[in-house]
């Protein structure tokens, strides 16, 4: 058993690092969670992998995100208590056929989490922006790690 850490480890560490720099100190944001998920999620054994696995996770968190804007303004414009326990189940159907329609069964439980974390945790009125800003930090992180996967060698 190898107790020192290997190549791929390293690369997620680095690429963990470059996302909490750069998000913090050029984008001024206080918790680069979503970066630095993304990169560990998309930095794969292969170049090839962190890319298919990133881009399944741009398009699970961004239908995620899109699903939860579209259960805020129902909630908005029905503002009825019963919303609050059927959007989400049947939010979960809508996601998951359309992550099998366009054959991205890879980015269902990220983009559930996505749908998840915005619709239970975001204020309705700041929901358009902090979407738009999950989905540009999920951007970052995977951009990220394809860079150190493909820079490290």
């Amino acid at each position: 058993m190898n107790l020192l850490p290997g190549w791929r480890t390293l690369k997620t560490a680095i690429s963990v690092f470059l996302c909490i720099v750069i998000m913090r100190l050029c984008f001024h944001v206080d918790s680069p969670m979503i970066a630095c998920l993304s990169a560990v999620f998309a930095l794969r054994e292969e170049i090839s992998k962190s890319y298919s696995f990133g881009w399944s996770r741009i398009i699970g968190n961004t239908f995620g995100g899109l699903l939860a804007l579209l259960a805020f303004s129902i909630q908005f414009h029905f503002p009825f208590p019963i919303f609050h326990f059927i959007l989400p189940p049947l939010c979960v159907i809508i996601f998951i056929q359309i992550m099998n329609i366009i054959h991205n069964k890879a980015g269902i439980i990220n983009g559930m989490a996505a749908f998840f974390m915005i619709f239970f945790t975001t204020p309705i009125h700041q929901s358009v922006h902090y979407v738009l800003l999950r989905i540009l930090d999920t951007f970052i992180g995977v951009l990220i790690a394809i860079f150190v996967n493909h820079i490290i060698k």
